[in-house]
């Protein structure tokens, strides 16, 4: 059976393809678009897929969505009933195209993938899932646990906002939701605005913020963002969500300003207050998901969860559940974000139709698209651009870094999710304070209050990092140890936290092996990693991403499988090849 998730009804579209029970690829859109948070029919991901896969469109069995019309329908009436002043256009139109979507639903659908040049047969069978389950299920269906509390939340699915399940056997009971306008995702969203930033995937810029600040707003928001049992509650009092003219630029009203001061615009500088607001909102936000977490965990005394949605990418509440509830194991989807629907939505396609021969088990974030040498020194060759081969990718570039060089490393297939986890990254020694400000600065082009994150050897993590679970996919922040503190100064954030990556030989050899290199020649066994991208881009897909974003930046060398290719001089790579 030939199962393919489509996220393609919000931001950050992506595809993911099972055959015969087995995950074959999976991507977001914006790795080919190139548009960050593209919002367009995945077309580019679904042909990737099937690629990888070597099947057809006029093979797919299943195509599986995570959108159910009908969820929540009768309080979508009774918001804009209430809201009737306001928002005549939401019931007319809104609901209307969305009735009318939904007569003409799978023709709708079918069409897409005619005018993207993928048909798919008359036999083939679309499905709908609601949201947060497929969300739920890209979690705990691709978790180690065969039992565990599940938490979705993030803006807003259909309706919901929030959903609490448990999951047991490959069963998954939906326990309570949360919604709109109830919605935690979206208040986060409405301070990121507020504070000057995009309020769609500007959010982790509020969290790094955050830790310059100190919470002496929490009272604020603690007035209109609360818990009621286990659900979510946010007086419209205080916020309010213009659903009605969501595309308008100022999508909230904060009633703030008498307590907190104007909002930030964009381009203004950045002052304490901010940074106060930033903690504060962080602070209460991690204090909800911990209240949230516990009741859930109380309800039958399971000790493991599973976290998934736009709000499962605040680190910082995810460490605070882990620090402050009973749940001994937590697992978190790495592509938590909209981009993990697709997965979410072919896992509950290939169970419901008894195609999971066995339990899926996301070790890897690596399931994107791969480039062969042979391939990248064709386009290399065609570019006329300088290179040499390697006969030890990693020894090579462990010297570049010992030497304070900034590496760009493109290796094996592109991550999914919002990480660079050694696959598509740029690397630069943890040792180096001065690191942070040349990297933010030369290459990526971003805010110097962002911090950057070390990827260390799995067998090393507890040496260097506490507090925090032995973590693959950065999901977690942790405390440097007092022993290295001032060991490795360009990953530790201003309040002596990190996000490390444990870096398993099994699951990323090449890179494990260039870290092993590392710790021989600097003692750290961890590198400096962000991802291969600059402000404003999507992580870099194909060669020739990674060579636009080498030759436009700051970056000394770019290692590309086993090829190195360098700017002017080949004597600048030269002392390197002694391998």
């Amino acid at each position: 059976m030939i199962i393919l998730g489509v996220s393609c009804f919000s931001h950050d579209t992506s595809a993911c393809l099972i055959a015969d029970g087995q995950i074959v690829a999976m991507t977001e859109e914006e790795r080919f678009s190139r548009i960050k948070h593209d919002t367009g029919f995945p077309h580019h991901a679904i042909q990737f897929v099937l690629d990888e896969g070597n099947q057809r469109s006029e093979e797919i069995d299943i195509v599986a969505l995570p959108y159910e019309f009908f969820i929540g329908l009768g309080r979508r009436f009774a918001y804009g009933l209430k809201n009737l002043r306001k928002a005549p256009s939401f019931l007319l139109l809104n609901l209307g195209n969305e009735l009318a979507t939904y007569m003409g639903f799978e023709a709708k659908i079918r069409g897409n993938f005619e005018r993207s040049g993928i048909p798919l047969k008359k036999s083939c069978r679309i499905i709908c899932y609601e949201h947060h389950l497929a969300h739920i299920a890209s979690g705990y269906l691709a978790s180690p646990y065969d039992d565990a509390m599940l938490i979705s939340w993030d803006g807003r699915g259909e309706w919901p906002c929030v959903m609490l399940a448990h999951g047991h056997g490959l069963d998954i009971d939906v326990i309570d939701r949360s919604y709109f306008p109830n919605s935690v995702g979206q208040v986060y969203q409405a301070v990121t605005q507020f504070m000057g930033f995009s309020d769609i995937g500007d959010e982790y810029k509020v969290m790094g913020l955050a830790a310059y600040g100190k919470p002496v707003y929490k009272d604020s928001f603690q007035r209109f963002l609360k818990t009621e049992g286990t659900r979510i509650s946010v007086s419209q009092k205080y916020m309010n969500y213009h659903i009605y003219n969501r595309h308008m630029a100022d999508r909230y009203t904060m009633k703030l300003e008498k307590e907190v001061g104007k909002p930030r615009r964009l381009g203004e500088p950045m002052e304490q207050r901010h940074m106060d607001i930033a903690a504060s909102i962080q602070a209460h936000v991690s204090d909800i998901g911990v209240d949230i977490a516990n009741k859930l965990q109380k309800k039958n005394g399971c000790k493991n969860l599973c976290l998934a949605g736009g709000v499962a990418q605040n680190i910082m509440m995810n460490q605070a559940i882990y620090e402050r509830t009973d749940f001994e194991n937590i697992f978190v989807q790495p592509a938590s974000h909209d981009a993990g629907l697709a997965l979410g939505a072919a896992l509950l396609a290939a169970r419901d139709n008894g195609d999971m021969k066995e339990r899926f088990v996301m070790e890897t974030a690596a399931w994107g698209k791969s480039y062969s040498t042979d391939e990248i020194r064709t386009e290399l060759e065609n570019y006329g651009l300088g290179y040499a081969p390697l006969d030890n990718a990693p020894e090579t570039t462990a010297r570049m870094i010992a030497d304070g060089k900034v590496v760009g490393w493109f290796n094996g297939r592109t991550e999914f999710g919002a990480r660079a986890l050694g696959n598509r990254s740029i690397l630069a020694d943890a040792r180096n304070p001065d690191m942070k400000d040349i990297v933010n600065r030369k290459i990526k082009f971003r805010e110097s209050f962002r911090p950057f994150a070390p990827s260390i050897l799995a067998e090393r993590a507890l040496e260097y990092f506490e507090g925090s679970p032995v973590n693959p996919f950065m999901t977690f922040y942790a405390r440097v140890t007092s022993q290295h503190a001032n060991d490795v100064k360009a990953i530790t954030h201003v309040d002596g936290s990190a996000r490390p990556q444990a870096v398993y030989k099994e699951s990323n050899r090449k890179y494990w092996e260039m870290i092993k290199c590392v710790e021989k020649h600097t003692g750290a066994p961890m590198v400096m990693n962000t991802s291969f991208n600059i402000k404003g881009e999507p992580i870099v897909n194909s060669p020739s991403d990674a060579l636009r974003t080498f030759f436009t930046t700051g970056l000394d060398f770019l290692v590309i499988e086993d090829l190195v290719v360098y700017k002017t001089d080949f004597e600048d790579v030269k002392q390197y090849l002694n391998d």
